[in-house]
């Protein structure tokens, strides 16, 4: 099977359980999963001061790269998303090459303000629906729409990494980590 490969934006402010256990259970099921800061060094501060040192910076990213996903978690450090003209740039590209987009929290917000989630289905941290301008809000713990997954919260961030996952291994391999990992023991 093809290696897949996933980046995961985070800025200073980021949810760190978002973003976290999203690397985690994605690494768990053979995803080559690259943390990507938006700061200009590699050091970036989550929203309850956890310092995370990412794999690389969005200034060395390389546009011509292989990836199969790029993930967005929420947390007050969406607002970086939204002030940054090339990670937009670069959103919009991934879109329209049909690249899988999963965005968690606040963060399905920056997705609906570039228009491409425009007639899908999507969910976000709630209370915040109102930023959700041509979007259709459900009522499930995650969503997908056309080649983006949302998700709403941090309590949910471990089904809607499961769910991307799935997305880039299949369900064999999404079940086998929910297994190992005793989901079951949440019910």
């Amino acid at each position: 099977m093809e290696e897949k490969k996933a980046y995961i934006f985070l800025a200073d402010g980021f949810e760190e359980i978002e973003a976290l256990s999203v690397v985690d259970i994605l690494r768990r099921g053979g995803v080559k999963v690259t943390t990507i800061s938006l700061n200009t060094s590699d050091m970036v501060k989550g929203a309850h001061d956890i310092i995370v040192k990412a794999d690389a910076t969005f200034n060395h990213l390389k546009e011509d790269s292989d990836v199969h996903m790029i993930i967005f978690p929420g947390g007050p450090g969406v607002e970086n998303f939204h002030a940054n003209p090339s990670l937009i740039k670069f959103t919009k590209k991934c879109y329209a090459d049909k690249i899988l987009i999963g965005a968690i929290c606040a963060a399905p917000t920056f997705i609906a303000s570039l228009g491409i989630l425009d007639g899908c289905k999507a969910v976000c941290y709630p209370g915040m629906e109102h930023l959700m301008n041509n979007v259709t809000i459900g009522d499930e713990n995650v969503v997908e729409c056309r080649n983006i997954i949302t998700s709403k919260c941090p309590a949910t961030a471990p089904y809607f990494a499961l769910k991307l996952l799935e997305r880039l291994r299949g369900k064999e391999v999404s079940d086998k980590v929910k297994d190992q990992m005793h989901f079951e023991l949440l019910s």
